[in-house]
């Protein structure tokens, strides 16, 4: 099995602007990582060269954190093929994980080509 991981540093080949940024930060077992944070409604992260018919790859694995008091209970992350005007390929509700920016979730995404 092959694994892609972007390297979120970068931004992504093109995002929205506005609040969204890099920031350093820790896990609750104490472990360095870097997040995109400041997101906000509408805001998104472009990645090109992302090719997952070329390795049968068939998921996509998503650790977020969402603060329960500072963030949208309903929040969802929508994934898009070749173009953002298309329908999402699949979404993902992200519900609060806890009252914090330590508490990471997981949520794999499994889908079928």
């Amino acid at each position: 099995k092959i694994e892609f991981e972007k390297d979120q540093t970068s931004g992504g080949s093109n995002w929205s602007g506005g609040g969204l940024k890099t920031e350093n930060s820790t896990d609750s077992a104490g472990k360095s990582l870097v997040n995109v944070g400041g997101t906000v409604p509408n805001a998104w992260l472009k990645y090109n060269d992302v090719n997952f018919d070329l390795f049968g790859s068939d998921e996509i694995v998503v650790r977020y954190v969402n603060n329960s008091g500072r963030c949208k209970p309903d929040a969802t992350l929508h994934f898009y093929l070749d173009s953002m005007d298309n329908t999402p390929f699949v979404s993902v509700p992200i519900p609060a994980t806890a009252n914090n920016w330590k508490e990471y979730v997981e949520v794999t995404l499994v889908f079928f080509w």
